[in-house]
């Protein structure tokens, strides 16, 4: 399964590459494809960090959809982007968290989303977050020792 999972990380990459060209800031992997426990029945998880992009977030998934994920052949599963503008990205946002620990970074022009996460793990840190695994799901406790009424900034 992993090579197969190389073989979709390539054409991926090349449909993405060949669409959106120089606006393409990053391009990462998530989820189950990331840890390496996919199934046949797992989609793939994108995210698209990409510059100029229509600001209604349908229009962003047809631009995809007609442009991108019709040109990939032989992938045998359901993909799943989330595209965001580098500035959306730079604001924060929840999806990042798992991102820290389980993401492949298939496309970084200039270290962007490298240097998100990064940052991401030094906070991470400061503030003692656990990754907690309940039963099939994960969870993150970002501030074991919060108090009541305490506000954390990530």
């Amino acid at each position: 399964m992993k090579r197969d999972s190389n073989k979709y990380i390539k054409e991926i990459k090349k449909s993405v590459l060949n669409y959106y060209k120089e606006r393409l800031v990053s391009l990462i992997i998530f989820g189950s494809f990331s840890r390496g426990t996919y199934t046949p029945e797992s989609d793939i998880d994108l995210l698209l960090i990409v510059d100029r992009l229509p600001k209604r977030k349908m229009k962003r998934i047809e631009e995809f959809i007609d442009n991108v994920e019709v040109k990939i052949k032989n992938i045998p599963h359901y993909i799943s982007p989330i595209i965001k503008t580098p500035e959306e990205i730079s604001y924060g946002s929840p999806i990042l968290f798992d991102m820290v620990t389980d993401s492949i970074i298939v496309y970084d022009k200039n270290d962007f989303f490298q240097r998100i996460i990064e940052n991401l793990k030094i906070r991470f840190k400061e503030l003692g977050s656990k990754k907690v695994l309940k039963g099939t799901k994960w969870y993150w406790i970002l501030k074991p020792d919060l108090k009541l009424g305490e506000i954390i900034e990530i």
